[in-house]
């Protein structure tokens, strides 16, 4: 049967494994480390990369839908805007949720939580958190995985302003001096920024091009093995790898997976809520239970977890992120006095 030419299946389903695989592995690595097994740990060490395979998927699907939706330079700020409404208020509700935590016993008590860092109380780091600006100042981040929110809207910048060469004859030096520019950036693990990670978003470019036919098979391999390489260099060998599979089969594969498609569906919600779970399961089970030793229960403790976040995900889909997405696409990525 054939695709709707707008849907591309494999998409989807690298957004639910991705997210999956960041879950798992923050499940078994935010715990205290004798919970459970080394054996579960060094499994999901792997499940980190699924940054990676977040960031290759944009790379492919901004300029596929800018493409399809007409985008002209004019356009660039109600992108943004458009961008903005879909991406930041279920984040924010994540947010709040993760520091209701927090803030409710100083709410209650007067009292903070005892560990917790003074910025979690800061308005500066409160601000720097929703405008995602966090690597501008000397604060941290509340959400583990906002981080990569922000490098997300620093790439959003950077397509909706390179977006009419990549159809020019000027693509290559394009995407060669970008990854020059990658290769120069001092890299900083403490303040991550677009172009330490931007070889993977060239992925996904290098990918739409080549299903656009704007490049041939071995122009699409050359230039994917050149952000590989810089990659390999600047973020390490394991997330260029994870990045070039995702490249590949952004490619080439045109598979479908029902279950695989409703994780997709849940990738976001799921993304941002599972640290709010992890974080209230840990605290709940230092009351409960100590699974020290005991490999049978960590088993059914990790698969119980799992499902308490996959559950939470669906929930904060269907009842906060759907209806955002429906009204997002109500906005108009083009001026109303302009001809589509």
């Amino acid at each position: 049967m054939e695709q709707p030419k707008n849907r591309i299946p494999i998409v989807n389903m690298l957004r639910g494994f991705a997210a999956l695989s960041v879950t798992s592995h923050h499940l078994f690595h935010l715990q205290p480390p004798h919970w459970y097994d080394p054996l579960f740990s060094q499994a999901m060490e792997w499940g980190r990369c699924g940054v990676e395979v977040f960031f290759v998927i944009s790379g492919f699907v901004l300029p596929f839908s800018l493409k399809r939706s007409g985008y002209a330079p004019q356009d660039f700020l109600r992108f943004i805007w458009k961008r903005a409404v879909r991406i930041l208020p279920p984040s924010y509700v994540a947010l709040f949720l993760l520091l209701g935590m927090y803030w409710m016993p100083v709410w209650l008590s007067g009292t903070k939580v005892a560990g917790v860092p003074e910025y979690m109380y800061e308005f500066r780091s409160l601000f720097a958190n929703l405008s995602l600006t966090v690597p501008l100042g000397d604060t941290e981040w509340y959400n583990g995985v906002f981080w990569t929110l922000s490098i997300e809207f620093q790439f959003y910048l950077w397509i909706g302003l390179v977006f009419p060469l990549l159809f020019s004859k000027k693509i290559h030096l394009l995407l060669l001096l970008s990854a020059l520019v990658t290769f120069l950036v001092p890299q900083s693990p403490d303040r991550m920024y677009f172009f330490q990670y931007s070889t993977m978003f060239y992925l996904g470019v290098v990918s739409f091009l080549r299903l656009e036919g704007l490049l041939s098979r071995n122009m699409a391999f050359a230039h994917a093995g050149v952000q590989v390489l810089v990659g390999c260099m600047t973020i390490g060998w394991l997330p260029s790898l994870f990045g070039l599979a995702t490249f590949l089969l952004l490619s080439y594969s045109r598979g479908e997976n029902k279950a695989m498609n409703w994780l997709g569906d849940i990738s976001y919600s799921l993304y941002l809520n599972h640290m709010v779970v992890v974080h209230v399961w840990e605290a709940a089970l230092k009351r409960i239970v100590d699974p020290t030793g005991n490999l049978p229960l960590q088993g059914f403790l990790a698969l119980l977890e799992l499902s308490v976040i996959l559950g939470v995900g669906y929930l904060m889909y269907r009842y906060v992120e759907l209806p955002i997405l429906r009204y997002s696409q109500k906005i108009s990525l083009h001026a109303k006095d302009r001809s589509v």
